[in-house]
């Protein structure tokens, strides 16, 4: 038991129960709803036709299988006085809707009194069975807590969000302004100064250092790079300049010899 629970507060409830049916005109299976005045209705469960060994139907229909049901009142039996308990026997058809068999109607005045006993039924203005009905007005307990309140759960713990950088985690940046330059190499603080400095949006001086050591060191590694010696490209071929042919000085006769395996006129052999 709750050991929070410190009284028990009276508020009452209908506890009904239905034993038999006899004389039901209809066979198959049945259910039985009662609706009190100001509430939804509440049922049994559906409860089928049982047979001897010879096949007849046993008359009165048991309903013990279908136990008790209660039935929660919002008020004192004052609140009821003038509410009337309707009952109504339910039959299952299998082509149509359910039908409605058989009724009964009971002044809540003499429900509340307790009622254990045979209630006539009609269909139409014509007998339409009886049911053995108990009905008793009982005090539903409820719980009540100390202090009035009940106990509620604790908040859930939110999480701060991730940090974008590592190097950054535990520190808190103030948000960036509208106004104010960049701030420029060389520029640390964050009054600001010349040229802008790293308070105008909101860097530290820690991360500038940072942002700085970082763009040194990508420059250096590109330095690195572009400083590497390269290898020397393969040597070409050179080829001579054809040379001319050699021109002959005035009043020589001599004249160049044509080249290998051609002929031509030779102006002191003639033609070869």
């Amino acid at each position: 038991r709750d050991a929070r629970v410190v009284g028990v507060s009276a508020a009452m409830q209908i506890e009904w129960s239905v034993r038999q049916a006899a004389g039901l005109k209809h066979s198959g299976k049945h259910l039985v709803e009662i609706t009190l005045d100001g509430h939804t209705s509440c049922r049994t469960p559906w409860i089928e036709d049982e047979y001897d060994r010879d096949g007849y139907k046993k008359d009165p229909k048991s309903f013990a299988e279908a136990g008790k049901r209660t039935l929660a009142l919002k008020g004192t039996t004052e609140t009821y006085k003038d509410a009337w308990l309707h009952i109504a026997v339910v039959h299952q058809r299998t082509l149509m809707g359910d039908k409605r068999a058989a009724e009964a109607h009971l002044p809540f005045s003499e429900v509340a009194k307790g009622y254990t006993g045979w209630v006539a039924l009609e269909h139409k203005s014509k007998y339409g069975g009886k049911l053995f009905f108990t009905c008793t007005l009982i005090d539903r307990p409820s719980r009540e807590f100390r202090g009035g309140q009940p106990p509620t759960t604790a908040p859930l713990q939110q999480r701060p969000p991730p940090t974008m950088s590592s190097a950054s985690a535990g520190t808190q940046r103030p948000p960036p302004t509208a106004s104010g330059p960049f701030p420029g190499p060389g520029t640390a603080g964050r009054g600001g100064g010349a040229g802008g400095g790293a308070g105008d949006i909101g860097m530290s001086e820690e991360d500038l250092h940072e942002q700085m050591a970082i763009m040194a060191s990508i420059q250096a590694s590109m330095g690195s790079t572009s400083s590497a010696p390269q290898a020397a490209p393969a040597p070409q071929p050179q080829f001579a300049p054809p040379s001319a042919a050699p021109v002959p000085s005035a009043g020589s006769s001599r004249v160049p010899a044509s080249p290998a395996g051609g002929g031509g006129f030779n102006a002191a052999r003639g033609f070869s």
